[in-house]
């Protein structure tokens, strides 16, 4: 059981001195509190601030790795009982880490046990970002997904994974985008861009630098026939679309420059494809990044209209119904290097003539 007796000081300071209990070992532990509110013999009524923990020397080699953390619990401004509760906790974290023989750290210890003052930091960082832009938090608090709207009103819903011994480490972030996530435990000050409001806004910075791009996508995905990805999404670059009967155009795009050229490649039987080739490797010099999204470019050095998506049936049949067809949604669902798989093969078949 921990037992802290407090000692006011002339000043009118206040140490909470005595032992916590932790996995069996006591350890002797001083808190120092300056300017305390009030003074009672509960450790916890005090609002003051704990500006210094003292403590034996077994406890000081303990955490002396954790120095860290210590400063962080005690700059965290909550009232002493939270403290104490704070401290008890990362003991127990420590005491975990040096009886296993792993190279586990702390940081990769979880705690089963309910962390009030990690929920309370939780749901105050919640509260300063606001609850509008909350889609679901779990149970533990542990996931938190929040959704990103950009200036056309498209949702972002991005998932944040908060660890067991946050906000002492850093948030793992989800989002469905072409390039990973910044990693936040490597910047300056890393611990104050470990909020959720300074991840959400990181992360909406980067929604909207790259609208460009995302209008780029839902243009292709709106107004054509998208054949590759199966479902696309925000995640992927590139988009196979359908042009004509057995003809197909692969685009993949510069998400920084999203309206350039893209790189293309026409699929199908050199019959097909050949007079549009010529086309666009002739009307390049119309292409227009000003006024016009690359779907619209296309259709205009082209001088056709890209069909949209029919019904089911005939979407199923017109990238299946071929084998060579059929190899290359297997190739691609199973390598990342879309380019390179490709089939360059036109079918031999007279009533097909597909590639």
């Amino acid at each position: 059981m921990d037992l802290l007796v407090p000692l006011e000081h002339e000043n009118g300071d206040v140490s909470h001195c005595g032992y916590l209990v932790v996995r069996g070992f006591e350890f002797r532990v001083c808190f120092e509190v300056s300017d305390p509110g009030k003074f009672h013999d509960e450790p916890g009524d005090t609002t003051g601030k704990v500006n210094r923990l003292k403590m034996d020397q077994p406890l000081a080699s303990l955490l002396r790795p954790y120095r860290a953390e210590i400063d962080a619990i005690l700059e965290s401004q909550a009232v002493l009982q939270d403290i104490v509760r704070e401290v008890i906790f990362l003991i127990d974290g420590a005491l975990a880490v040096s009886n296993s023989n792993s190279k586990v750290t702390f940081h990769d210890v979880q705690s089963t046990s309910f962390n009030w003052i990690f929920v309370k930091t939780a749901l105050g960082q919640l509260d300063d970002l606001g609850w509008s832009h909350v889609m679901s938090v779990d149970d533990s608090f542990t996931k938190i997904e929040l959704c990103i709207q950009d200036r056309r009103g498209r949702r972002f819903p991005l998932q944040v994974d908060l660890p067991a011994n946050y906000p002492f480490r850093p948030p793992m972030c989800y989002i469905s985008f072409p390039e990973p996530l910044e990693n936040f435990a490597s910047q300056e000050n890393a611990r104050s861009a470990w909020t959720l409001s300074a991840v959400f806004k990181s992360v909406e910075k980067k929604v909207f630098d790259l609208e460009p791009f995302f209008d780029v996508l839902h243009d292709f995905d709106t107004h054509c026939w998208v054949l590759q990805p199966e479902n696309p999404t925000n995640a992927e670059s590139y988009r196979r679309i359908a042009v004509l009967q057995h003809c197909s155009l692969y685009l993949e795009f510069d998400i920084h420059r999203p309206l350039a050229v893209p790189k293309w490649r026409f699929l199908g039987a050199k019959s097909v494809v050949s007079d549009l080739i010529s086309r666009l490797e002739n009307g390049f010099r119309e292409w227009n990044i000003h006024t016009k999204l690359p779907r619209e470019n296309l259709e205009s050095i082209l001088k056709i209209t890209f069909p949209r998506k029919p019904d089911e049936s005939d979407s199923t049949s017109f990238t299946v119904e071929c084998g060579i067809c059929y190899m290359y949604n297997l190739s691609t669902s199973t390598d990342e290097n879309q380019t390179d798989l490709l089939p360059d093969i036109p079918c031999e078949h007279v009533k097909c003539s597909r590639m």
